[in-house]
């Protein structure tokens, strides 16, 4: 059987047609195949950032009722303890002239140290005494603690004009501080520690800076030991912050978190709990 020349060229037509369309096909399915899998892919991203979140804001509410409990009950019932213990060695009646006047006396002073020393750790628990401070004065008194020990230097400043910040956001940002200072005493064995804060066009801008003994941020947090660094970045998300930790080995560490002024990330009381 013979084709004519318009024949093959109807036939060769064709499938060159078909091929086309075949293998345009293949790239539209391919394309829509690749456009899904990364619409799923970026969907299970934010389903677990999402969990993250979740987890994270029952972790922050339980603990920041369970610091709640406790401020309270240093106030309550050991700030009256101790109360009643300096009441009782004031009572005392010693000769000034007696051996053991000069022992009472150092006794009592010793009390009234540890009622301070109480009650501005019941203050730096509590929600709602933090909520009536400025965030310098809050970050002010943290460093007193600290220098209270003998064991660090203290250095704070305070760059621009204080403003304002929605409470919850503060209170996060002071709780983001308070883990840093708390990692730094605990692991960098160094001698000092400073914090900045610059107020400048809309923006706050937080520095803690150690002189300790530093580490390799990306190995530890690649380690799965670095889950308070973690929740520290997932902290910062919440109330529209950035974080970022600079360390090295022999080189202290230094922490950034800056946070514009205004938000429209207002984070809730459950946010806040840190």
């Amino acid at each position: 059987m013979q084709y004519d020349q318009s024949e093959i060229v109807f036939i060769i037509l064709t499938s060159v047609i078909l091929s086309l369309l075949l293998g345009g096909f293949i790239v539209f399915f391919f394309f829509a195949y690749q456009r899904r899998y990364v619409q799923h892919q970026k969907e299970l991203t934010q389903l677990r950032e999402e969990y993250q979140r979740e987890l994270l804001k029952v972790q922050l509410e339980v603990q920041e009722r369970t610091m709640g409990t406790i401020a309270q009950e240093l106030h309550d019932n050991i700030g009256q303890l101790l109360a009643l213990t300096k009441l009782h060695l004031f009572s005392v009646p010693v000769e000034p002239e007696a051996p053991a006047a000069q022992k009472l006396t150092s006794l009592r002073e010793l009390v009234n140290q540890v009622i301070k020393e109480v009650r501005n750790l019941s203050h730096s628990l509590n929600t709602e005494h933090l909520r009536q401070q400025s965030l310098s004065q809050a970050l002010q008194r943290e460093l007193a603690l600290i220098g209270k020990s003998g064991l660090f230097e203290t250095h704070f400043q305070l760059e621009g004009n204080e403003q304002p910040i929605d409470p919850s956001r503060q209170l996060v940002a002071f709780r983001i501080v308070q883990e840093t200072l708390q990692n730094m005493l605990k692991h960098a064995e160094g001698k000092s520690v400073s914090i900045a804060l610059q107020y400048h066009n809309e923006q706050l801008a937080i520095r803690v800076a150690d002189d300790g003994r530093g580490f390799e941020v990306d190995t530890l947090r690649k380690s799965g030991q670095g889950s308070g660094l973690n929740n520290m970045y997932y902290r910062a998300k919440m109330i529209d912050a950035t974080f970022r930790i600079e360390s090295s080995p022999g080189q202290g560490t230094t922490t950034y978190l800056t946070m514009p002024l205004v938000s429209a990330v207002a984070a809730s009381p459950q946010e806040a709990m840190v």
